[in-house]
């Protein structure tokens, strides 16, 4: 597993960029949990933005393994990143986690749904110390 359990970019090598947490790595496979992929989308010749979505959007497994094969690369998310990620993991897990948020509360409930959702997280993929605020 790679250091802190933070969640790894990951290149394959059909192009494809994923972000997600590796819980298990073998010779043949890696195993991550929820992996979302960057998508480049270029806006002018000199502009382009990223958007994220779920990378395997047609199934309910919150487990993948991806065969060693066809990892062209794999690094740690920057630091300043992983709490964008995290909220973009909670927010394509909202309704399995069963912890709505409504956007009218104010700071302090917030930081509650925040706890509540990263202790449903961890259980889901069993990490304790993963932080996201």
């Amino acid at each position: 597993m790679l250091a802190d359990d933070r969640p790894s970019l990951i290149k394959l090598d059909n192009g494809d960029n994923i972000v997600a947490i590796i819980l298990e790595q073998t010779e043949q496979y890696i195993t991550v949990s929820y992996p979302l992929e960057l998508v480049r989308q270029e806006i002018s010749p000199t502009m382009e933005t990223v958007a994220i979505r779920p990378w395997a959007s047609f199934t309910d497994d919150q487990e993948i393994e991806i065969r060693q094969q066809k990892i062209v690369s794999i690094s740690n998310l920057k630091q300043e990143y992983v709490e964008g990620y995290l909220k973009m993991l909670f927010q394509a897990t909202q309704e399995e986690l069963e912890v709505p948020f409504d956007e009218g509360q104010d700071a302090r409930d917030l930081d509650d749904w925040l706890d509540d959702a990263e202790e449903r997280i961890n259980s889901l993929i069993d990490k304790d110390d993963i932080k996201i605020h």
